[in-house]
């Protein structure tokens, strides 16, 4: 009798697991079904070659044309600064008196010099003195015409260039000692700026080295004055390469007649080499990976969609050049592409 239930047990058993198995078959065979009956429409638009302006784009920081630190050439009490940070001035113009004991006392002795020379040319003239004794004192006269011109120059520091000046680090009666100063890691007692033309200085990639040339024009790009437009020109090109780099220094001299732009100020650099042809695509077909760099897109190939890895170059508004992984007349998928995988089926609509 146990027997006998045991073995309607099982079959109860063995049938709902057919039954079971039976409706799971059918549903993964309806779900393929209904997976290979899903094709996405989309549109297409032909790839081909697009003439586009060779550009190369660097940023880069503002910095005055000229500047330059002023300081004497010895441990000197300064008397006086004339001028203040903001102030302009002319080249030549005094900005340091430093004190002038030195400075008297070379011009005495230069005065002194100067009667003894022109005494031994009387002298001379009538041969009552020795050519070595008139050598002896224009030697002497020469060393002290020297001595102060020096004296003068390190006693009235004056502007060497015209501009702004733009650092004061001592003040009048203290003792300039020749220590650097923090801000410009140089012995100074006032910084000046020629701001009138400013330059930004740019590291360019070696292979661009052939095509940049003294004279070619730059637009210089600035996001604090979205709406003005600055033309640099190229104003040095530095002979070498760095090896560690690849890379080689260029200076652009930009006008500033205005003044707008000042030192320290953030730029983007565009130059232009004329025109190449290339790829262009709407940038919408452009897809990222999740996480990665990648980019991709999908090609249209006999009902198929076709995911391609492909390489971008610059951006131009709504298109973006491809440098690699389209051929001329692939079908890129422009709409509908985002719910894509590679080889799904896809149709074309208008």
């Amino acid at each position: 009798m146990k027997t006998l239930k045991n073995f309607k047990y099982i079959k109860i058993v063995a049938i709902s697991f057919i039954l079971l198995a039976s409706c799971n078959s059918k549903q993964d065979n309806n779900e393929i079904n209904i997976a290979k009956e899903i094709v996405y429409p989309v549109k297409v638009k032909e790839v081909y070659v697009h003439e586009i302006a060779q550009t190369i784009n660097y940023t880069g920081t503002i910095i005055a044309f000229k500047e330059n630190h002023l300081g004497a050439s010895s441990p000197t009490k300064i008397e006086k600064i004339m001028v203040e940070v903001g102030d302009r001035v002319k080249k030549g113009d005094l900005l340091v008196q430093m004190d002038k004991t030195n400075l008297n006392q070379a011009r005495i002795q230069f005065e002194t010099l100067k009667v003894d020379l022109q005494r031994m040319d009387t002298l001379m003239n009538i041969g009552s003195v020795s050519k070595q004794n008139y050598d002896q004192i224009k030697a002497q006269y020469d060393i002290a015409k020297t001595n102060l011109q020096f004296m003068q120059e390190n006693t009235q520091l004056r502007a060497p260039i015209s501009g702004v000046i733009t650092g004061k680090y001592q003040n009048d009666g203290e003792i300039f000692s020749m220590s650097p100063v923090p801000d410009v890691a140089k012995a100074a007692i006032v910084s000046i700026m020629q701001l009138n033309p400013v330059k930004v200085i740019i590291n360019i990639s070696g292979k661009y080295f052939p095509l940049i040339k003294k004279g070619q024009k730059a637009d210089i790009i600035l996001d604090i004055y979205p709406k003005d437009n600055f033309v640099g020109t190229v104003y040095k090109v530095y002979p070498t390469i760095d090896p560690s780099t690849r890379t080689f220094p260029v200076e652009i001299k930009i006008p500033n007649n205005n003044e707008k732009l000042r030192p320290g100020m953030y730029v983007k650099v565009k130059l232009t080499f004329g025109q190449i042809k290339a790829i262009l695509v709407p940038s919408i077909s452009v897809l990222k990976q999740t996480g990665t760099n990648e980019r991709y897109v999908f090609t249209y190939e006999t009902g198929k969609a076709i995911r391609k890895t492909v390489y971008v170059g610059q951006i131009f508004k709504d298109l973006v050049e491809i440098t690699n992984g389209l051929s001329i007349n692939d079908k890129i998928i422009t709409s509908g592409q985002n719910k894509l995988l590679d080889q799904s089926a896809v149709k074309i609509v208008k």
